[in-house]
Order: structure tokens, then sequence, then C-alpha cells
């Protein structure tokens, strides 16, 4: 009996690791969502409207007496339609105008913010001799949301003064499953971005890309759209907020980050909170790392 219970432990323990290998965790679920989009995503199928035959039995009449409501009806449409097209579009040119920039004017950049005496990160219309064309930023960081999820990950921003950059970023997700398994995957972007408003104490940029998911299985791309910036309030405080929104194979992808850091030299650590949102995944966690400004 005894040798028995050992032998139906055993069962148990190998069949639980077994289907903690498998999946069913967030990752899982981000896998299914990418490359499946299940049965709900196919749309029913239309039905064949009837026709009516007319006989020409019944006469139809057609008044055309209400014409100044139908152009009191269009230029109400017209009206809502800029102010959905202001309110849609005023994350670009609202810090444009707050900042006063010049798209004409170029911006140089120090080796690092604060640099000197530098105020922030930029300097506006000065000669190049004052200050670079180029610059570039690295950071590696790790994110825990305190259950059985961590990333760890890295970015590189470069930035010119024709405000034209390069953003991509790369993560590594491990989750930890029932029985002791591990299950992990790549997730990144990457991105031509344009600067839209810039000053010595703030830059804003914004861009298109795409987005891959990459593990031993398969890999999937989708369209990217990013919008950041970044605050320099005073020495030695860092400031910086990022968004990506876009697709994912069959999914949507939702990415949120802000963080908030203090600069030595060229070195910048940091601590923050980021929110990730792929169909029906949903994860939260903190963030910390080092960023180097070169």
């Amino acid at each position: 009996m005894e040798g028995t219970l050992r032998v139906i432990g055993a069962i148990l323990v190998v069949a639980t690791a077994i289907s903690g290998a498998s999946g069913d965790g967030w990752l899982d679920d981000i896998r299914e969502d990418v490359r499946d989009p299940g049965p709900d995503s196919t749309p029913p199928p239309k039905k064949k409207k009837k026709k009516r035959h007319d006989d020409g039995s019944h006469f139809h009449f057609h008044f055309h007496d209400c014409d100044d409501d139908d152009d009191e009806d269009s230029g109400l449409y017209d009206i809502v339609g800029w102010f959905a097209a202001y309110c849609i579009t005023s994350p670009i040119w609202g810090p444009h105008c707050a900042v006063g920039d010049d798209l004409s004017v170029e911006g140089f950049f120090p080796r690092f913010p604060y640099e000197g005496h530098w105020p922030g990160y930029m300097r506006i219309g000065v000669p190049s001799t004052a200050g670079r064309r180029f610059a570039g930023r690295f950071r590696v960081d790790y994110a825990d949301n305190f259950d059985d999820l961590e990333r760890i990950g890295g970015h590189l921003l470069v930035s010119t003064s024709s405000r034209l950059g390069l953003d991509t970023e790369l993560s590594r997700f491990e989750e930890s499953l029932h029985g002791g398994a591990h299950d992990q995957l790549w997730l990144g972007d990457c991105n031509v971005v344009f600067r839209f408003a810039q000053s010595p104490r703030s830059q804003w940029r914004a861009g298109i890309g795409f987005n891959w998911l990459d593990d031993p299985i398969d890999t999937n791309f989708g369209f990217n759209f990013t919008y950041a910036f970044d605050f320099f309030p005073r020495r030695p405080w860092v400031l910086s907020t990022e968004l990506d929104w876009g697709t994912l194979g069959e999914a949507e992808l939702f990415h949120f980050r802000s963080t908030a850091g203090v600069v030595l030299w060229s070195l910048e650590s940091y601590v923050g909170y980021e929110y990730w949102d792929i169909d029906r995944s949903q994860t939260s966690a903190l963030v910390a790392g080092v960023q180097m400004w070169f």
C-alpha cells in the first residue's frame, strides 16, 4: 500500500511539472492572443437582404423642403469634426506651442544633461561648436510585478540636430509557473522618431515602426506608434515618459512607462512604473535601472 501511494505521488508530481511547463500563465495567454485570434474574431456571415419587387402599384413621394435643415446639420458636423481633429492632434501641436519651438531652428546637445552650465539637455540656435549634432543614450533596467513575472530589458535612443532619430527596445520576460517551471519570451520594437518639440528643458518625440515577439516556437511582428518626452526641471533630475501603441500579430499592444532619475556626469539612476496591455493580458510593475548618456 505504501509503495502504491509513492507511485501515485510521483505521478502527480510529474503531471504537475508537465502542466506547469506547458504554460497557462501570462506569457502563454500572450502567445494565444498574438498567434490565434480565436473564434470570436471571425465575423458572422452577412445575411442576404431580400429584394423587394415594385409592381408599380405604389407611388413614392420624396419631399425636399428640408434643405435648410440639411445645411444646418452639415455645418454642425463640420464643427464637431474640426473640434475632434483639434483634440486628437493636441498632443503634437500642444507641446510645440507651449515650448515656443521653431522648426527652422536647430538644437545642439551636450555630452550629458546639465553638463557645465547647461540648464538642461539642449541649446537652441547656438553655433555647432557649442554643442553636438549627435547624441545617444542606452539604458538597462529590471522590472518586477512582485507576483510571478519579471522583465530585463535594454533601450537605445539616438538623436540628431535634424530632429530625426532611432528608438529601439528589447525585453526578456520570465514567468514562474506552477510546479517550479519557468516560461520566457522576448518582446521588442524599433521606431524612426521625429522630435516635434524641443527646448533646453524638454524634448518631445513621436514616431512609427514595428513590434516583435520571439520565442522558440515562432516570431511575430506588428505596427507600432511611439510617443515620448523628457523633462529636465533642475539639476540633477530627469523625468521621462514613454507610450507605445500598436499591433502584434493578431493582438493589440499598449505599453506605458514613466520614470524619475538622478544624473551624475553621464550616468543616470532611475525608478518608475510601467504597464503592459496585450489584448486580454495586463500587468503592471515597478522598474529600476541605469542609463548612460553619450
